[in-house]
């Protein structure tokens, strides 16, 4: 294996184990909303709140947080698979051998110089 593919190997481990990474953020923050979401309807309930205003205000709050980590993330996702595009491109325009068959040099020919 030359030294070009286990460095793209290794980038595509890297990814991946992020990508577990973020699973797992993920995975946290729901679990983190939903106990919000019980906290909202079993303790401030429409009914205590006297200014519907606040109530709206303080559940967008919750929603606005979900949506940030949402973002920065999608902003991270982009990145990385803007990372492995590039790579596999120039893995096609370069790849392992750029000269060709041994002797050839890549000229396309018959190995005359």
């Amino acid at each position: 294996m030359s030294a070009r593919t286990k460095a793209s190997l290794r980038m595509l481990t890297a990814a991946a184990a992020m990508q577990w990474c973020v699973a797992d953020i993920l995975e946290a923050k729901a679990s983190e909303m939903e106990t919000l979401r019980d906290w909202m309807l079993d303790t401030v309930r429409h009914s205590r709140i006297k200014d519907c205003n606040i109530f709206v205000t303080s559940s967008c709050e919750f929603h606005a947080q979900l949506i940030d980590l949402i973002h920065g993330i999608t902003k991270m996702e982009a990145g990385l698979a803007k990372h492995v595009e590039l790579m596999l491109v120039e893995e096609e325009v370069l790849p392992d051998n750029t000269f060709g068959d041994p002797g050839m040099l890549g000229l396309g020919g018959g190995g005359d110089l």
